[in-house]
């Protein structure tokens, strides 16, 4: 089992379970065009390179670890999420490690600032809600940090 290629398939599938869970909870909605872009590329990923029966137990250790519960059990904007999870992987995963997805590193890269068009109509019509949502989209980065930082500790760090 190559480390970088199942890291790879783990950051794509997750990031389109959270999507979906976004576009199922909310009926869609305004969400930035690149998160459908990484949809497709993480429901490509899920579908088409199938995790292994030993894969699933690896991640299943990871995520029910102690050290993962404080990650899980945070509200976070399962739009921001993925934004900021996909921003640091291109920024740390060499490109010759990385798959192919069809969405440039610069869009990539931009993370959560997809995310500012929808926060400036937010603010505008309903400040308290801007307040709010600006404290989740702070809370949601730092646990992409966690997130990322705890699964790369796993599956490419050995530990």
């Amino acid at each position: 089992m190559n480390k970088y290629d199942f890291f790879n398939r783990c950051i794509l599938a997750q990031s389109y379970v959270w999507i979906q869970n976004h576009i199922d909870e909310r009926s869609g909605g305004d969400i930035p065009d690149i998160c459908y872009r990484i949809k497709t590329a993480g429901f490509n990923s899920l579908h088409i390179n199938r995790f292994s029966h030993e894969e699933a137990k690896i991640l299943e250790t990871i995520t029910k670890s102690e050290e993962f519960a404080h990650i899980k059990e945070t509200n976070i904007s399962l739009i921001v999420m993925p934004l900021e999870v996909m921003r640091l992987y291109v920024e740390r995963i060499p490109r010759d490690k990385r798959p192919i997805i069809n969405i440039s590193d610069k869009k990539l890269l931009r993370g959560k600032n997809e995310y500012f068009p929808y926060m400036i109509a937010i603010r505008k019509a309903n400040p308290e809600m801007y307040k709010k949502q600006k404290d989740i989209i702070e809370t949601t980065v730092a646990n992409a940090s966690a997130w990322y930082d705890h699964m790369s500790k796993h599956l490419i760090k050995g530990d």
